[in-house]
């Protein structure tokens, strides 16, 4: 079954298990995902700290104007697609994480609810 629901029991998203961060091209991060209470209560205080969700923070004395970013996922986990099949059957890959405008309007395609800690990837690849 591999249905959001039925991978969210199945495998919960664990923190430790990996970041999600934004950086610039050059690699400095200039956001990232917080789980901890106390870090994310002192950042909510900081005017240099923007919040984009209940836990991504965007550093905005970091950025550098016209410099790319990135959004940079470390791991990820998965029961039913490993790298090894990724190898084995695409030879490009590119992922990208749509606006918000553009997520409420996928989720609305497949009938998801916006209240849901749901983010949403789209993913084009080449055999």
């Amino acid at each position: 079954d591999n249905t959001i629901e039925h991978i969210r029991k199945s495998s919960p998203s664990d923190p430790d298990e990996g970041g999600f961060t934004l950086q610039t091209e050059s690699g400095k991060i200039i956001g990232e995902a917080i789980y901890d209470e106390d870090e994310l209560e002192d950042l909510r205080d900081d005017p240099n700290a923007y919040f984009i969700s209940e836990n991504f923070v965007m550093y905005t004395d970091l950025a550098t104007p016209g410099e790319k970013q990135f959004f940079v996922v470390e791991s990820t986990n998965s029961d039913f697609f490993t790298d090894k099949d990724l190898e084995s059957i695409v030879s490009s890959l590119t992922v990208a994480i749509p606006s918000t405008p553009t997520d409420h309007y996928i989720k609305d395609c497949f009938d998801l609810p916006h209240e849901d800690k749901l983010g949403t990837f789209i993913i084009g690849f080449t055999e």
